[in-house]
């Protein structure tokens, strides 16, 4: 949950500061719309984990899209990589890793 709400929140940033309103922001913005509602509904976690993870490292490679501090991106990076490894839960369909 707090992934999605990290994800929700740097979504609304971006869209309403807009850096220079590039098509990238915008492409940036709806990934981090849809990881953020995977998240929160449960489907597909560890794929979606993989998702986030890129999203994330999009942000620490390029401070023009950063839009937390780095400690904060780092924070969201182990916690995609902990849904990556640790699965969605007991009842949950997880991928072999």
């Amino acid at each position: 949950m707090a992934l999605n709400f990290l994800l929700q929140a740097v979504r609304y940033k971006l869209h309403v500061t807009s850096y220079g309103e590039t098509a990238t922001i915008r492409i940036l913005a709806a990934a981090e719309a849809a990881i953020a509602m995977a998240l929160f509904l449960g489907s597909w976690t560890q794929i979606t984990a993989i998702a986030a993870a890129v999203v994330v490292a999009r942000w620490l490679v390029s401070p023009a899209t950063r839009p937390l501090p780095r400690s904060t991106s780092l924070l969201a990076l182990v916690m995609c990589l902990s849904l990556l490894v640790t699965g969605a839960g007991a009842l949950a369909f997880d991928l072999p890793l």
